[in-house]
């Protein structure tokens, strides 16, 4: 009898010493997981946070260069920012965004102040000349019918198919022969038509841009180029996108932030 209670005891011994080990295990185990979890949130602390009111960034890469683009302006359908162009839409006069759904733009008339902004890369673009050569030929307009809006306007002459789009091209100021930009614009012909225009100009790198408007704001186009190079040139790193988007304002009768 008092072996089989010895060995009772003993058995009993060796199931304490077995189970604190595995005990202790366990303890090692979740003391480490406290550890490691401890860890990770004081390196979330010290890692810059995304401010609630920060706008979200698109980027991509063109031509080597990475360019980091709001998604704001890239809002409506076909907007993007492709491996080879940005392709982005604002509003006149202070380059907002559409901050609107695109059914409450045109029903509250604010579409006519929409630019359509393209900037495509080339690895080997062609000079302006030749892009300015090519749209006189392609559209007829030959004839030199005198300045306007500071640009050389050119139509076809009497005699010629009417492609009812002439031409403005920015020359040089010391040099008549560097152009700086051009402009076509479609004309009125029938009481719904909504004349547009496209300004042709080179940006930085090798991108050929193009900067579509209603043709009313054609007055206004050294503006409109001005404003396209700030935006486009704005892209060029995520501090200076926010900072600009961050500046445009509220512009009455045209829109509003949110």
């Amino acid at each position: 009898m008092k072996c089989a209670v010895d060995a009772a005891l003993k058995a009993r011994r060796q199931s304490k010493d077995t189970d604190r080990p595995a005990a202790m295990i366990r303890l090692h185990a979740v003391r480490n997981a406290l550890l490691s979890l401890a860890l990770l949130i004081s390196l979330a602390a010290c890692l810059p946070s995304r401010g609630q009111d920060d706008p979200e960034i698109v980027t991509g890469t063109i031509g080597g260069q990475e360019y980091f683009v709001p998604r704001a302006y890239l809002k409506l359908p076909s907007r993007a920012l492709s491996e080879d162009n940005i392709y982005v839409l604002a509003f006149y006069p202070d380059f907002r965004p559409a901050w609107d759904s695109h059914n409450a733009i045109w029903r509250e008339g604010k579409w006519k102040y929409n630019i359509m902004i393209l900037a495509a890369h080339s690895s080997a673009p062609a000079p302006m000349e030749v892009h300015v050569r090519s749209t006189i030929s392609l559209l007829h307009a030959t004839e030199r019918a005198g300045i306007e809006h500071d640009l050389s306007r050119f139509t076809q002459p009497d005699g010629a198919v009417k492609d009812h789009r002439d031409i403005w091209i920015e020359y040089g100021t010391e040099n008549e022969d560097m152009i700086q930009s051009y402009t076509t614009c479609s004309e009125k012909i029938i009481e719904r038509d909504n004349p547009q225009c496209t300004l042709y100009f080179k940006w930085y790198g090798n991108f050929f841009t193009k900067a579509s408007f209603n043709k009313e704001l054609l007055p206004q186009w050294r503006e409109i180029k001005h404003e396209t190079q700030r935006l486009l040139d704005s892209f060029r790193s995520s501090e200076t996108a926010i900072s600009y988007l961050r500046q445009r304002t509220v512009i009455d009768g045209v829109g509003g932030a949110r």
